[in-house]
């Protein structure tokens, strides 16, 4: 699960090889475009790698909860977090 290396400290994922894997080798620019107003590249790209784990990743999720819930504090700073989410489902299911 090469996605998770992709976590910083703060809890916010970053655009790399093994997200793009999972977006069918879609291009940050992309992916970023989808992103709804009001919501940064940090935060959108943090909420995508959440529902990747979430939607490809469910059965195994004694191994990235922590992760997530990390990743979701992170998230809480941001103003459109539940629309972000959102959002980032709805991407993460059209395309991965």
């Amino acid at each position: 699960m090469d996605l998770i290396d992709l976590q910083g400290i703060s809890g916010v994922f970053r655009w790399g090889p093994a997200m793009q894997a999972f977006l069918k080798d879609k291009s940050k620019e992309d992916i970023v475009a989808l992103a709804p107003q009001g919501i940064d590249e940090p935060s959108w790209l943090t909420a995508i790698a959440i529902k990747i784990l979430e939607t490809k990743f469910a059965d195994e999720n004694e191994l990235w909860q922590l992760l997530a819930e990390k990743a979701d504090k992170f998230l809480d700073k941001c103003e459109k977090k539940e629309d972000g989410l959102k959002k980032a489902a709805e991407v993460v299911n059209s395309i991965a």
